[in-house]
């Protein structure tokens, strides 16, 4: 479980996903203000945790929540995060649609899936979706905070 662990830095981090670059400026993660996060997930036990997870980043600010996808679509358009960490079995709308969505009016937002079920038939339709990676929540307390980070320095090139 998330809660009460600590997250371990990541010695060989993977590359961006092939063709993910914005073409921003910007510097280090580390060097500029917090990357801003939007949670989305219909479970409210797992938003907080991951919530506090990040909060222990000093670098990252958790802006946030969301327990669908309608809602995450709400929520990015007025919060405008950098970052949306995005599950994606949820009422009312799912992640891959909320992701689409959100791609298509905010083409340089970074979305990150976030489930359970990373089958390659989800994990095709989320990536197709606007996606640039998913992660499998049971991995998150390893694999969340240096994905997050390295999506963002990549994002800024």
């Amino acid at each position: 479980m998330i809660q009460g662990m600590t997250v371990p830095s990541e010695t060989n981090p993977k590359p961006a996903p092939a063709g993910y670059k914005s073409g921003k400026t910007c510097p280090p993660m580390s060097a500029r203000s917090r990357a801003r996060v939007l949670i989305v997930d219909d479970d409210r036990v797992l938003r907080n945790s991951v919530s506090r997870l990040l909060s222990t980043e000093p670098d990252i600010e958790v802006v946030g929540e969301a327990s669908n996808g309608q809602d995450a679509v709400t929520r990015a358009r007025t919060l405008r995060p950098d970052l949306v960490v995005m599950d994606i079995r949820m009422p009312l709308m799912d992640g891959i649609e909320a992701t689409f969505l959100i791609r298509e009016e905010w083409p340089d937002m970074i979305v990150v899936g976030f489930s359970t079920f990373a089958e390659k038939s989800v994990k095709a339709r989320m990536m197709k979706a606007g996606a640039v990676e998913l992660l499998d929540k049971g991995d998150a307390v390893y694999s969340l905070i240096p994905t997050l980070h390295r999506l963002w320095d990549a994002h800024c090139v």
